[in-house]
């Protein structure tokens, strides 16, 4: 189908068409409601018709929606117009690789800073379990500035026609046809073994194809060829590349191609993030490694530099006198600090540099629990502060010797040499927080919306600014202080996604200056930096007009979005933490002495697993480290499926029948409950509708009461009930302490919970709906309370074991003493079995020490002007 210029689909006209590919016809288009150029691919019509084929490529479009990432081409979206049927996409202007190489051999200079941000792209879809499928030149765009946008992500398998093969097969388009194996997809010359014999693909596939490329750009000639596909298939099975490459190739590339193109896979490179820091050692090391082979020197010109020595000492000596050199540049220094000899510190809560740049803090869990840490440059391992457990979001004071953070929902403060931590206010669920030279520290607060200001010697705080459509629409967090009072730079949280905004001196209305970004900091070198998409940018900042100058560039690839672990003193010392391995875990049942038996062992980052009503299910919470959602599988290791496509998406419970979860979603500003049907046939309900993030904890024995958390600031943490039924809720523990994790007994005559008005949390029992008086449960703290289905025991944990309770009288609920059943310091708590046997948890791989490094990196700003000029 053609579409002429002026056609509409939906908000977007046509402007011109641009090429055609494997999946259709692709045109340049305008999107009339936000005022940018996107590409439209629009699908062959023997596709569209297709419907299974349709839903099925819906459903991968928003899978590849979630690709957000530098060097991906984003998907916008899926327009169904007039019949028509179109993907959304990115409009990347530039040449495609296979343009460039048409042109003759890629220089290595050339070629490696290419293949690097193929790399990072394939690292990035292989994160969220998606596989290309298809990379080949004609699918990577080179920009004019040099940026590399890799097309079609995992939408080849999606893609499958029944168009005959070219016959010039290593050029051919994305081809597939059906064998007794499966689905051969991809294109000839790129494919991987397994691919032409029609296996399944997985990571292998992708670097046997980026192997392919790489060589080709170096070699300046194809790798596999062949007068039909057959031919290149029988190339690909049994020949060998030619590995003629140009002298001064790294040996580092050279070891690099030879594991990514070998034919077994079990032999073969399985991971981009090596092959792109391969890359990366080549691009750094000094030029005689880098470069491999020197050319050989003449006779002449190995005598030349003895024959003007006499002539060139005597000139130099007098350009020395007339000419004092300059003082030496300091020099770049990069690190990896050591957390602990023992290695068992786990980082993600936040760092802080001194302004002098000699003293690190951060937050860790140990075994004992998380704590402030104080690394020293000039000592060898890190202390904990005492009596900092809870606290996160550490930040200096600006003379260096106090630390302020946030624990147990107050802001607090203490030396850094240690002593009593000192409550600045309370009752503040600071977002974010820097302390002024005035000594006023100001901070976004959560789930109130605004910026706030408190005196550091205590007080009552005063909003600066609010947003004016009320906490449910914006949220206001991480401010950082111009100098000067030139004004405040600081995070909008809104619809599921961050802004930059500045704030004027006397003003209340902020203004965006950055779309896409969070946790800003600005620098005396004239830079503005903040994160996007797990990566540090640095973008000149006219802090007199308050303006963003020229472009942003990326300066550091992987830092933790969430946390925003990173700092930068005011000598220039830099400090992050890098976050390419987020904490791991498994699905395990545990059986009452600790005894792991695996249910699911791909070691991803999950979180809030809950088991189904019948057993034989759950519902857990996947985050890729920009948004977070929800999957379903079940215990007999059936593979996982997505259920939500949001943004933040977590906090399953599953209703009595098992038919609906209800979840905690993120959208316009507010977190509240949604349910959704299980088997993925329905869209998402709203179930509540609230300013204050809330989440659903426990459901009752009818099916028609949730017991909720409702967070708000005046009182904390509070437990409500909703009525699904009447669709009225009201509040049912509201103390100023924090009650959560309220569960329902069996016989829905009980409710367990946790609350910290003690000083530390303990467990609770109270009758439902009442009258009666609570019971504290727990012997020395308690968490996450569990009822036994059978009746007869209540279960809870704490940092580092596992009890149960024996129950003696169901009816007056007489409870015995509680008894330790195992040690547990890796693991959380989900769910237990019907028989009360077996515990389903996460339990965290120890192999997988997330987050146990500091990188910092001395004399930093020096290499920021040179790399982000700010004039």
């Amino acid at each position: 189908m053609s579409l002429p210029p002026g056609t509409k689909l939906g908000p977007y006209e046509i402007i011109s068409a641009a090429g055609a590919g494997g999946m259709g016809e692709v045109y340049k288009a305008r999107d009339t409601k936000l005022k940018r150029d996107v590409a439209i691919k629009v699908l062959p019509d023997e596709f569209a018709s297709d419907s299974k084929r349709l839903a099925r490529f819906k459903h991968e479009a928003q899978t590849l929606a979630s690709l957000n990432h530098p060097n991906i081409a984003q998907i916008y979206g899926v327009e169904e117009s007039n019949d028509v049927h179109a993907l959304v996409m990115e409009l990347v202007i530039g040449d495609d690789l296979s343009q460039r190489m048409g042109r003759g051999a890629v220089t290595l200079k050339e070629a490696l800073p290419i293949a690097k941000q193929i790399a990072f792209a394939l690292e990035a879809s292989h994160a969220k379990g998606i596989i290309h499928r298809d990379l080949k030149p004609g699918n990577i765009k080179v920009c004019a500035d040099g940026t590399v946008k890799v097309l079609d992500f995992g939408l080849a398998k999606t893609m499958i026609s029944a168009n005959a093969m070219s016959a010039n097969a290593a050029n051919s388009s994305t081809v597939s046809f059906a064998t007794q194996e499966g689905v051969i997809v991809g294109t000839a010359a790129y494919m991987s073994p397994e691919q032409a014999t029609g296996d399944p693909v997985d990571e292998r596939s992708d670097l046997w194809a980026f192997g392919v490329v790489l060589l080709e750009m170096l070699s300046g000639k194809p790798v596999f060829t062949g007068e039909t596909v057959s031919h290149v298939f029988a190339s690909i099975l049994t020949s060998q590349p030619d590995w003629t490459l140009p002298t001064n190739t790294p040996p580092v590339i050279r070891n690099l191609l030879r594991r990514c193109l070998e034919k077994d896979r079990k032999q073969r490179h399985d991971s981009a993030a090596l092959a792109r820091i391969e890359i990366e050692e080549a691009l750094t090391a000094p030029s005689g490694d880098a470069m491999g082979v020197t050319e050989p020197r003449s006779s002449w010109s190995r005598a030349l530099p003895w024959v003007l020595t006499g002539t060139l000492g005597i000139a130099l000596f007098t350009v020395y006198l007339l000419w004092p050199p300059k003082p030496e540049q300091a020099k770049l220094t990069r690190v990896t600090l050591a957390l602990s000899s023992a290695n068992s510190l786990t980082i993600g809560g936040g760092t802080a540099i001194s302004p002098d740049g000699r003293t690190v803090v951060f937050v860790a869990r140990a075994i004992s629990g998380t704590s402030i840490y104080v690394r020293k440059l000039d000592e060898l391992e890190p202390r904990a502060l005492p009596l900092t457990d809870g606290a996160r979001g550490p930040f200096f004071s600006p003379d260096g010797r106090w630390i302020a953070f946030l624990r147990r929902d107050n802001l607090e403060k203490m030396p850094i040499s240690g002593g009593p931590a000192q409550i600045v206010c309370q009752r503040r669920s600071v977002s974010g927080g820097r302390w002024r030279p005035d000594g006023m520290i100001i901070f976004g607060q959560w789930p109130d919306a605004g910026l706030w200001q408190v005196s550091s010697d205590g007080g009552e705080p005063r909003l600066i600014s609010k947003p004016s459509g009320g906490n449910g629409v914006q949220r206001y967090r991480t401010p950082e202080p111009l100098p000067g009072d030139k004004g405040i730079v600081f995070t909008i949280f809104q619809e599921g996604r961050n802004s930059i905004a500045v704030l004027a001196p006397g003003s209340d209305k902020p203004r965006i200056i950055i779309e896409s970004g969070s946790h800003p900091r600005y620098l005396s070198t004239g830079h503005l930096l903040y994160i996007a998409d797990n990566h540090l940018f640095a973008v000149a900042f006219d802090v007199e007009h308050l303006q963003v100058r020229g472009t942003a560039t990326v300066v550091v690839d992987d830092v933790n979005n969430g946390t925003a672990d990173y700092d930068v003193s005011a000598n220039g010392t830099l400090v992050y933490m890098t976050s390419t391995s987020p904490t791991a875990y498994n699905i395990v049942w545990k059986d009452r002495h600790g005894v792991s038996a695996p249910i699911v062992t791909q070691h991803r980052p999950y979180g809030s697993l809950v088991l189904s009503p019948d057993g034989e299910h759950f519902s857990v919470s996947i985050s890729d480290g920009s948004s977070q959602n929800i999957w379903t599988g079940g215990i007999a290791n059936q593979p996982l499926t997505r259920l939500t496509f949001g943004n933040d998406d977590y906090f399953g419970l599953w209703s009595r029948d098992g038919k609906r979860l209800f979840y905690t979603a993120g959208q316009n500003g507010s977190y509240n409950i949604f349910a959704i049907p299980t088997d993925g046939s329905g869209k998402a309900e709203r179930v509540t509708q609230s300013p204050d993030p809330q989440k659903a904890t426990s459901i009752s024995p009818n099916g028609d009461t949730l017991l909720l958390n409702d967070i708000v600031t005046s009182t904390g943490e509070d437990i409500w009930e909703l009525s699904l039924s009447r669709k009225e809720s009201k509040p049912l523990i509201r103390t100023q302490f924090n009650e959560g994790a309220a569960v329902f007994s069996p016989d829905g005559h009980w409710i367990a919970y946790e609350s910290d008005e003690s000083g530390q949390v303990e467990i609770y029992v109270v009758a439902y709906p009442g009258p009666g008086s609570k019971r504290r449960v727990s012997l020395d703290g308690g968490t996450l309370p569990l009822w036994g289905h059978t009746g007869r025991e209540l279960f809870y944990q704490t940092d580092s074991a596992m009890f149960a309770i024996p129950i003696l009288d169901r009816n007056n609920l007489r409870l015995g003493t509680p008894v330790r059943l195992f040690a547990q310091t890796n693991s959380s708590t989900a769910s237990i079995s019907l028989n009360d046997q077996r515990f389903l948890m996460l339990e965290r791989v120890e192999a997988n020490k997330s987050f146990t490094r500091l990188n910092l990196v001395e004399n930093w700003f020096e290499d920021l002007k040179t790399r982000v000029p700010t004039k």
